[in-house]
């Protein structure tokens, strides 16, 4: 792919081919085609009106959300708008952009939080400010389209308390906020439960409210800063059977950019997506917070999956993921799923996936490729704050059973991660993934990969990475690279 002689030749190369990816995605077309019926929605537009054209386009997501679409329609976004909220898709339906300029914007983010009467300061602190207005908890802050962001504070949650992580000290958050533009979202007891003290997942945002509070050292952010996006604990777009969703700019998702589960015929392309995830799944039984935070997600079973040609960075979690484990009904079975010539930074994990039912042995991955990807500094950026720290990876597969046929991992570049390269375990080796032409780059000194049948063992990036790439990984016709004296 590349064959240069040095490390640093190599990364100037993918510089230079990231930064065009990058262009090409997007600058990219619109690709529909006009089976069904063609709808517009414009920021200038009226829900009341008929939808049928430019001039009588609809406006909010709210009733694009409701409208009584039929399979085969398309709905097209106006390019260089902003449209906030939730999209709940119809199936079998068409969502694109249309006009000239940049990809429509879907922001899950209710509003441009930039304002000096959006915040007050709380009495007896200096620095702290509380948001005016109550939110579904709030997975980060983005700070002038991305020049900052917050750290959020999680502190233990037990009996309907807060408590500093790791201790029994009641959580303050006129003291305890420990970063100038950290965050504290006080929600925990507004989130509906279950009897053994988990909280429901509820990707449509639900009644949920609390107050947020924001560190801001100095002054009132909404004079500080131009625009502050609070990433709301909602998916911004959730997906149905057969549909296709092209050329949109999704960001400010505390939970995912784009969810859901058990679909099929779902494809994603030529999208931008940033700044996914970090609002709070649930508490577990300890206190400690579980926390969102996908690309673009199906969970349980999936069939005919593909995202391509899309642009992915500052997510949580995993940019791209088809994930489940635990008890089923019936077999959990992902087939035809392809994840081709995106472009992912700053990611905890590249591509995540992992089957690991317990109650079935016909569970089964067949059909996935991986290929033509350039995946870029796993683990950097914005899920630095996880607590997980030692767990990033361009390929994440984890130590779960992960049975799966013609399972192929080719021509991608895995460029640097904060820890390994690749996780890849599983149950047998006839569950392996095949892997082949794929770059590998890491600093020195750093983590290659945990592959093998489970438990898997870590290995080091070292003298021996080429031969352990190829015996243990099974790549035997990688290109390998390291970068001395430098990160990302």
């Amino acid at each position: 792919m590349y064959n240069m002689t040095s490390s640093a030749d190599a990364i100037r190369q993918i510089d230079i081919d990231s930064q065009k990816r990058r262009y090409e995605i997007l600058c990219s077309e619109s690709r529909y085609n006009k089976s069904g019926t063609v709808y517009f929605v414009s920021e200038n537009g009226c829900d009341s009106a008929d939808g049928l054209s430019p001039e009588t386009a609809f406006r909010s997501l709210e009733h694009i959300s409701k409208f009584n679409f039929k399979p085969g329609d398309t709905i097209l976004f106006a390019r260089g708008e902003t449209f906030r909220g939730q999209l709940l898709c119809h199936e079998g339906v068409t969502y694109s952009a249309y006009g000239k300029g940049p990809k429509p914007k879907i922001f899950a983010s209710k509003e441009n939080s930039a304002f000096e009467s959006c915040w007050s300061l709380v009495e007896g602190t200096e620095n702290i400010y509380r948001y005016t207005r109550e939110v579904c908890d709030c997975g980060t802050a983005v700070f002038d389209s991305g020049h900052a962001h917050s750290i959020k504070e999680i502190p233990s949650y037990i009996d309907g308390r807060f408590y500093i992580r790791g201790t029994d000290i009641p959580f303050d958050f006129k003291k305890h906020i420990r970063y100038d533009l950290g965050i504290f979202c006080d929600c925990a007891s507004s989130l509906r439960t279950l009897e053994n003290g988990r909280q429901v997942p509820d990707m449509y945002g639900g009644n949920n409210s609390g107050t947020l509070y924001l560190r801001c050292d100095k002054g009132n952010p909404g004079k500080i800063f131009s625009s502050i996006e609070l990433s709301r604990r909602i998916n911004a777009i959730i997906p149905k059977n057969g549909v296709t969703i092209d050329n949109l700019c999704i960001k400010y998702a505390g939970a995912h950019a784009i969810g859901g589960g058990n679909t099929e015929n779902l494809t994603v392309r030529n999208c931008e997506i940033g700044w996914i995830g970090g609002g709070i799944q649930m508490y577990n039984p300890d206190g400690s917070a579980t926390r969102y935070g996908n690309g673009v997600e199906i969970y349980v079973s999936c069939k005919n999956y593909t995202v391509e040609n899309c642009y992915i960075y500052e997510v949580y979690d995993a940019a791209i993921t088809h994930q489940f484990k635990g008890n089923n009904p019936v077999p959990c079975t992902m087939k035809n799923v392809s994840y081709r010539g995106n472009l992912i930074e700053n990611c905890v994990y590249s591509i995540e996936y992992f089957l690991d039912q317990n109650d079935c042995m016909e569970q089964i991955m067949s059909d996935i490729i991986i290929e033509n990807n350039i995946m870029r500094f796993a683990g950097y950026g914005f899920g630095t704050q996880r607590p997980d720290g030692s767990t990033p990876a361009h390929i994440k597969g984890w130590d779960h059973k992960n049975p799966a046929v013609n399972f192929v991992i080719r021509n991608n570049i895995f460029d640097r991660s904060g820890h390994m390269l690749v996780h890849t375990g599983y149950k047998n080796i006839q569950f392996k993934p095949v892997f082949s032409g794929n770059v590998y780059i890491q600093n020195e000194g750093g983590e290659l990969c945990r592959a093998g049948e489970n438990p898997t063992k870590l290995i080091m990036f070292d003298n021996n990475a080429r031969k352990n790439i190829s015996d243990i990984i099974g790549d035997k016709n990688a290109e390998i690279y390291t970068v001395y004296n430098s990160a990302p």
